[in-house]
């Protein structure tokens, strides 16, 4: 028979703290305060301007007051910043082209729902599985900085309570995007919640 759960020696503090120990856990690292990483990457004038006037026509569109389409565009889940500006660029130089979209860069940056490989830019951002969530969550606030300071809008699920008070402020929109489909219907309709 397996002796998994030892009982504990009550009498051997030493042994007591071994028992309560997280035996799965290697380590702790603290994370940086979110007031702290606001302060060290602050949005610049033109990211906020991005981020409010996306907000604000988002909502627009949404509520049934703008005719414009809001279309979410890019990469599932971000892992390079180079490439995500290098996206972005391109992007930006096609937006004069479609005034009838309100054009929101999907920029995801962690996936919680994983359970097998890659947890995303902010949990792992050398993708190597050391897990630098403080560098990961610098990497992702300065990337939705530069990304809206660009003049794009960014949107990203936001599915814990943590990660939001890093990077909230720097987004234009939170997406949620539900799939359905129902009899008589010829396709698969994808619905954002905002």
């Amino acid at each position: 028979m397996y002796n998994v759960s030892p009982f504990p020696d009550f009498e051997d503090a030493e042994k007591v703290q071994q028992y309560i120990q997280d035996r799965r856990v290697i380590g702790y690292d603290p994370l940086v305060q979110p007031a702290l990483l606001r302060h060290e990457i602050v949005s610049t004038p033109n990211s906020q301007k991005t981020i409010a006037s996306a907000r604000y026509n988002a909502a627009r569109i949404v509520a049934g007051h703008d005719d414009r389409l809001l279309v979410v565009v890019g990469p599932c889940s971000i892992h390079s910043p180079e490439q995500a500006l290098a996206y972005a660029n391109l992007l930006k130089a096609k937006l004069q082209d479609w005034p009838n979209l309100l054009i929101i860069m999907r920029a995801y940056l962690y996936k919680p729902r994983t359970t097998v490989g890659w947890k995303g830019l902010i949990n792992d951002p050398d993708i190597d599985g050391s897990f630098k969530i403080n560098k990961g969550l610098r990497i992702a606030r300065q990337l939705l900085v530069d990304l809206t300071d660009l003049g794009v809008p960014v949107g990203s699920e936001l599915l814990d309570t943590i990660s939001p008070q890093y990077i909230a402020d720097s987004e234009s929109r939170f997406l949620r995007c539900v799939a359905f489909w129902r009899p008589g219907l010829d396709t698969l309709r994808f619905v954002l919640t905002f």
